[in-house]
């Protein structure tokens, strides 16, 4: 009698044991980007779903469900999915993601996510950019076209010369004269709008003018053009400069400056009005 009970005693431990293994070993999805419930998501954001271990990918990819349907780039690192839709997503529209549970996890043990999940966030508006006005000192102003809402986002006395919006879109560079001390760079982040004087500073150019800031498509390098004061109006000293970027300036909440700028070309070539290819390459005019 106390053998048989012993030995029941035994096969409900192990039992026991090998659920709570089962579980321990069982990958999660413990993070995911846009959080659940975020709003004014940039359109071109990608999802990225964090597991607790490497996973087999068709079996998540087969599982995941995503809603308006899109088409994406996959890619994996480590135990990181991260889809990236390959047209934007809908301005002002809820977007929503579920994965089934039964997605398994990569090597020998390859057992299956228990759960589902599922959670939604919304698209921002789209906006349109533009300078105003044309006949005098200028800043960026925004405008919802669904709604006519118009949102002035910079406050330059100066004036905004030229600017760029990022490659995911969450700001924009650029350039604002400050008269007879010359000119200066900066960065706005569009859901956190700053005066240009207390801005992100990117470039500093004491008696001298800047302009054309054009950020690269990986967002590690910014090219603009300089030229001295008084030269604005033609390219006969103008040169373009290189500023590396420790970080992309769309996933950094504050722009790092540790590298110094230095000229594109060959020296004594004049330069100007910088652009960047798809493809991330630099052109410019040379002569």
């Amino acid at each position: 009698m106390h053998l048989r009970l012993a030995l029941l005693l035994l096969g409900l431990l192990l039992a026991l044991g090998a659920g709570l293994l089962y579980l321990w070993q069982s990958p999660r999805l413990v993070d995911v980007s846009p959080p659940a419930g975020a709003t004014a998501v940039p359109a071109n954001t990608p999802l990225r779903l964090i597991f607790s271990r490497p996973m087999q990918a068709a079996s998540v990819l087969e599982r995941l469900r995503i809603d308006p349907p899109r088409e994406g780039e996959v890619a994996w690192e480590g135990a990181v999915l991260t889809w990236t839709p390959v047209s934007p997503w809908p301005g002002g529209e809820q977007v929503e993601v579920g994965l089934r549970r039964g997605a398994r996890a990569a090597g020998s043990l390859s057992l299956p996510t228990t759960t589902g999940y599922g959670w939604t966030f919304t698209i921002r508006e789209p906006r349109l950019v533009y300078l105003f006005p044309a006949d005098g000192p200028a800043d960026i102003y925004a405008i919802k076209p669904a709604s006519g809402q118009v949102e002035r986002l910079s406050d330059s006395p100066g004036g905004v010369l030229d600017y760029q919006l990022s490659p995911a879109g969450t700001g924009l560079v650029y350039s604002a004269s400050l008269g007879s001390q010359g000119s200066a760079i900066y960065w706005l982040q569009l859901e956190s709008p700053v005066q240009a004087v207390d801005g992100a500073l990117l470039v500093s150019c004491p008696q001298a003018v800047c302009r054309y800031p054009a950020l690269s498509p990986n967002g590690a390098w910014l090219a603009y053009e300089q030229a001295p004061l008084g030269q604005q109006a033609g390219p006969r000293h103008s040169r373009v400069w290189l500023l590396p970027l420790e970080k992309s300036l769309d996933a950094a909440a504050t722009p790092a400056r540790t590298a110094q700028a230095f000229p594109a070309g060959e020296q004594g070539h004049r330069t100007g009005s910088p652009s960047w290819s798809p493809a991330g390459w630099l052109v410019f005019y040379d002569d």
